[in-house]
C-alpha cells in the first residue's frame, strides 16, 4: 500500500516535467528495497522517444528534490522508451494505435476471450476491435492484456 502511494506521488511529481518536454508517461515502476530504490519511467510521444530524449528527461527529473524525499537518498533513475511490444493500457495507448492490428485478452460474464483485429475506435470507456468475423466493443476494465501485433 505504501509503495502504491509513493508511486502515485512520484507520478504527480514528474508529470509536469514530462509534459513540458512534450512527452507522456506510459508507466512507472519502483523496484528494490527502500534503501536502494530504482525508479523506472517509461515515456513516449508522437514520433517516438530517442536515447537523447531519455538522457534529457533524466537530467530534468533528477533536479526534482521531492523525489529524494519520496524514494530515499541514492535512488537510481532509468528513463526509457516503452518498446514496440509493450502492452496497451490506457485510453491514449489505444487511441495512438488506431488502425493497427492488436491481440486482446479480455473477460466478460461468459468467461475469458482472445480477439485479434484492428483498433477501429477508442472512446473513454471502451475500445472497438474489428476482426474478420465480428466487431467487439470491450470496456477497458475488462481487458486482461492487449498488445500490438508486430509484422516482421
Amino acid at each position: 500500500m505504501i509503495k502504491e502511494q509513493i508511486k502515485v506521488q512520484t507520478v504527480e511529481t514528474i508529470s509536469p516535467v514530462i509534459s513540458d518536454y512534450g512527452a507522456e508517461i506510459v508507466d512507472v515502476e519502483i523496484k528494490g528495497p527502500p534503501t536502494r530504490r530504482i525508479l523506472v519511467v517509461y515515456v513516449d510521444r508522437e514520433g517516438g522517444i530517442s536515447i537523447d530524449d531519455c538522457v534529457n528527461l533524466s537530467k530534468r527529473i533528477l533536479t526534482l528534490e521531492k523525489l529524494e524525499r519520496l524514494l530515499g537518498a541514492g535512488y537510481r533513475l532509468e528513463v526509457s522508451s516503452p518498446g514496440v511490444d509493450r502492452p496497451l493500457k490506457s485510453f491514449r495507448d489505444f487511441q495512438r494505435n488506431l488502425g493497427k492490428e492488436i491481440r486482446i485478452d479480455y473477460r466478460n460474464e461468459l468467461g475469458t476471450h482472445r480477439v485479434e483485429g484492428e483498433i477501429d475506435e477508442a472512446s473513454m470507456e471502451y475500445v472497438t476491435i474489428r476482426s474478420l468475423e465480428n466487431i467487439y466493443k470491450i470496456r477497458y476494465e475488462n481487458i486482461i492484456t492487449a498488445k500490438q501485433k508486430l509484422k516482421w
